[in-house]
C-alpha cells in the first residue's frame, strides 16, 4: 500500500513538473508575440500549452524517453502550443487517411470489382 502512494505522488510530482514546463514555454511565447496580454487570452493560452504539454509528455513516456527529455518536450510542446496541435493534428490526419486508402486500395487488389 505504501509503494503505490509513493508511486502515485511520483507521479503526480512529475505531471506537475511537465505542466509548469508547458506553461512556461507557452508564457514565454505569448510574451514574446502578443505583447501586454488580456486575461482571457493569457488564461486561453496556458491551457492551450498545459494540454500540448501533455500530450507531448505522453508521446515520449510511450517512446521510452527520459524523464529529462520528457520535461524538455513538454515545454517546447508548451512554447509551440496551438500550433504544435494544429501540426501534430494535421500529421496523424494524413497519416490515418494514407493508411485508410491504403488498406481500400489492399482490398481491391484482393477482391477485384468486375
Amino acid at each position: 500500500m505504501r509503494d503505490n502512494v509513493l508511486k502515485a505522488e511520483g507521479e503526480l510530482e512529475t505531471m506537475l513538473m511537465v505542466v509548469c514546463m508547458s506553461v512556461f514555454g507557452g508564457v514565454t511565447n505569448f510574451f514574446k508575440n502578443d505583447g501586454p496580454p488580456k486575461l482571457a487570452k493569457v488564461i486561453a493560452a496556458l491551457v492551450t500549452s498545459a494540454f500540448a504539454g501533455l500530450l507531448s509528455y505522453q508521446i515520449t513516456i510511450a517512446m521510452g524517453f527520459d524523464i529529462h527529455v520528457q520535461c524538455i518536450v513538454a515545454g517546447i510542446a508548451g512554447y509551440g502550443g496551438g500550433t504544435m496541435l494544429d501540426e501534430t493534428y494535421q500529421k496523424i490526419h494524413d497519416f490515418i487517411m494514407k493508411k485508410a486508402d491504403d488498406n481500400l486500395n489492399s482490398n481491391k487488389e484482393i477482391h477485384p470489382e468486375d
